[in-house]
This record gives C-alpha cells, structure tokens and sequence, in this order.
C-alpha cells in the first residue's frame, strides 16, 4: 500500500539481520558435524573442510529458486497492489518465523557465553563490560 515503504524497509532490513544470525547459527552447528577446528585443519586432515564448502556452495544459490515471485511487469505489480485480501495464517507464519529465529539466536549465544566457555574468558569479557 502506498506510504507503507517504510514498514517495508524495515521488515527487509529485520528479516536480513536474523537471516545473518541464523546463517552463522547453523554454520557453527555445522561445525560438530564436520570437524573443521584449527587443531584438525593444522594436522592435515580436509575432510570437513571439503564437506562445509560443497555444502556452503550448493547452498547459496538456492534463493534464486524464488524469483518467480517478484512481480514480472508493471501490470503484475498492479494486480497485487489492487489485492485487497487479506492472509491472516501468512501473517502469522510471518511472525512465527521471525520470533522462532530470534528465540534460536537467543538460546545459542546464551549456551556459547555460558556453556562453551574455554575458561570463563567471555563471562569475564561480559561482565568488565556491564561494569562488574
């Protein structure tokens, strides 16, 4: 609707960042399938290196899938501008989503300040900060 770019802009931009901590969630959940730590990669050993990257290749072009939902002319973007229905279950699939993300971003930077801890150096790191 017009005056809505705003809202627009913003739900891209919220939708952008928790695609980027998802992104980096998962990669380092990836990271207990595929050893890929400093000790394994200095004594030779590739594997999960090899393994990450395909995936990571194959991955990334996988949005390209959804370009047939950008409208294709003028005409088509009309017809969804005039579309006055309303999808309440989208919506709340929308909201869902977007809450379910914020909720797996949250509980795993919580367990990697708490209980991935190499000596408790993040904890310290935290605590210097909120002024403790």
């Amino acid at each position: 609707p017009k005056g809505s770019e705003g809202t627009t802009y913003a739900m891209l931009t919220t939708w952008s960042n928790l695609a980027g901590s998802l992104a980096f969630d998962i990669s380092t959940a990836l990271t207990v399938v595929w050893d890929v730590t400093s000790d394994t990669i200095e004594s030779g050993n590739y594997d999960g290196v090899w393994k990450l990257s395909l995936l990571c290749g194959l991955v990334g072009p996988l949005p390209l899938v959804l370009l047939g939902l950008i409208p294709k002319n003028k005409e088509d973007q009309r017809k969804l501008q005039m579309d006055k229905t309303k999808h309440y279950w989208l919506g709340v699939a929308f909201i869902s989503v977007m809450i379910f993300t914020l909720l797996i971003t949250f509980v795993e930077s919580i367990y990697e300040v708490y209980f991935n801890d190499e000596g408790g150096e993040r904890a310290r790191r935290l605590m210097k900060m909120a002024g403790h």
